[in-house]
């Protein structure tokens, strides 16, 4: 008895420790494919010698990377979070790299008649070919054109663009044009309508980013873009909408004015929606037939609406957003979300309360029936 407690207990120290090592060995694997080595050969003179800059950090440089290992040879090894343009400079000469994790990189600097030159080898040569060529052929006016667009063109251009990534075969350089292609378009979006109809475009290049760090980057863009339209939001005339119901009657905005408006915004695969319309029947029978306050559910590019309505049982008016073009204008980017219109047309809360809130919601409802 006791051999089998001491086998089972070497066993378990056995398996701890090949944990140990293994979750070792992925911090860094992880770490070492965030590692590029630059070698860079040629005769640097003055003051400042060799220098990297990144391009999207312009108070960020890369000080004292490079390390004189005699004979004009200098070597750097850099840790980058994911692909990203760094400015090689050295006696007034300056070269814009794409460098990305693993890619190394070989520098022949060469003097002739005091024009330097420069020479690429190594894994990081053929990125930086790549680079060069798309962005040559694809981006030379992009960010120009993108700019002095309407929204219109600029949606088609996004849409364009993008498609044209598909044809890159370097994962880290699909990444980086698609990265650079979505970021403009979210910091150069008007309004929140703008943002989201823009995402709706971009959305699926978005999903097939590898590289976690721009993914989040991005994110963090889009976020504190929403969140400053939203908060511009309040106080402003609620974006106007013309939609269908279940019997295929067209309804607007325009007939509910003079009215408290709380709209609904749900989808029938959302099971936290599914759950608020029930406290959302017993907070509409609270209500009773008030002519004054009007309740409305919009169905967010969802097929099986009509079945869902069928099994909540809903009884106030349901409407569908077939292409999410209401839901982009509220600024809508995820659900269950809810709005509070007062009866001067005008939002009174981007994110007004869950039926489930009853108290914080009736009593923001209440403010706005006395007003």
């Amino acid at each position: 008895m006791r051999t089998a407690e001491a086998l089972e207990k070497i066993m378990m120290t056995s398996r701890i420790l090949l944990f140990t090592v293994l979750a070792t060995l992925l911090v860094y694997y992880s770490s070492a494919q965030r590692v590029t080595d630059i070698t860079v050969s040629g005769h640097i003179t003055g003051d400042k010698g060799l220098r990297l800059i990144r391009n999207s950090r312009s108070d960020s440089t890369f000080n004292n990377t490079f390390l004189n290992t005699g004979q004009n040879l200098y070597k750097a090894r850099i840790t980058i979070p994911a692909p990203e343009l760094i400015t090689l400079a050295a006696d007034g000469f300056t070269k814009v790299l794409l460098l990305a994790p693993g890619f190394n990189l070989e520098i022949s600097i060469h003097d002739s008649a005091g024009v330097n030159s420069i020479e690429l080898s190594g894994a990081g040569a053929k990125l930086q070919k790549d680079y060069e060529t798309f962005r040559d052929e694809n981006m030379s006016s992009y960010d120009k054109t993108f700019r002095i667009s309407t929204h219109t063109e600029r949606t088609k251009l996004l849409s364009e663009k993008l498609a044209l990534t598909d044809k890159i075969v370097t994962r880290q350089l699909k990444d980086y044009f698609c990265y650079r292609i979505i970021g403009l378009s979210i910091d150069l979006s008007a309004d929140v309508f703008q943002l989201n109809e823009n995402k709706l475009a971009w959305q699926p290049a978005f999903t097939s980013i590898a590289e976690s760090y721009l993914k989040k980057h991005l994110d963090d863009r889009y976020n504190i873009k929403l969140d400053s339209f939203l908060t511009a939001m309040n106080g402003r005339p609620a974006p106007d909408f013309a939609l269908y119901d279940t019997e295929g009657k067209k309804h607007n905005f325009s007939e509910m004015a003079g009215k408290v408006i709380y709209i609904d915004f749900w989808a029938s695969w959302c099971a936290p929606c599914r759950v608020e319309s029930g406290y959302l029947k017993t907070l509409k029978k609270a209500y009773g037939n008030q002519s004054n306050i009007v309740f409305v559910g919009i169905a967010i590019a969802d097929i099986n609406w009509k079945r869902a309505i069928l099994e909540d049982k809903p009884d106030w008016l349901q409407l569908r957003d077939a292409n999410g073009k209401v839901a982009a204008a509220y600024g809508v980017a995820g659900l269950p979300r809810y709005v509070l219109i007062g009866k001067d047309g005008k939002v009174a809360d981007h994110n007004a309360p869950a039926p489930s809130k009853k108290e914080e919601l009736t009593s923001k409802i209440n403010k706005l029936l006395k007003q």
